[in-house]
């Protein structure tokens, strides 16, 4: 794994660890409040930035775990897109799930990323 694209999985997952501690209630499901939002958009944002370098990353095409996850997450990232369709069944609760998945992908993304460092450091 490249050097910038190890950082930005650095910076996701303080986002999302930051997230999850502070906004998690007592069922385990993330609040949704302005102030969460914020958090939520932050880790959003940090994991698209992950989601570009791989999707640019010629390393990881073949790879069909990690190729799927980023389906994934076009998927979920196309529901937010600002078009009439979705500006017409988007709301706050609807946009903040929306969100929580695509951070939720990314996590998965991550894991998928670094459960390939290790491989590839025991083969070494």
């Amino acid at each position: 794994m490249e050097k910038q694209l190890f950082e930005k999985v650095s910076e996701f997952l303080t986002d999302t660890n930051r997230l999850y501690e502070e906004y998690i209630d007592d069922a385990g499901n993330l609040i949704k409040s302005t102030e969460s939002l914020s958090h939520l958009t932050s880790a959003m944002r940090s994991g698209l930035e992950v989601y570009n370098l791989v999707l640019s990353a010629e390393e990881y095409k073949e790879d069909s775990d990690i190729q799927g996850v980023l389906c994934e997450i076009a998927k979920q990232v196309e529901k937010v897109k600002a078009t009439e369709a979705n500006a017409k069944k988007l709301d706050f609760v609807n946009s903040f799930v929306v969100w929580e998945s695509i951070v939720g992908n990314a996590l998965a993304l991550c894991t998928l990323l670094l459960a390939g460092v290790e491989v590839q450091e025991d083969e070494e």
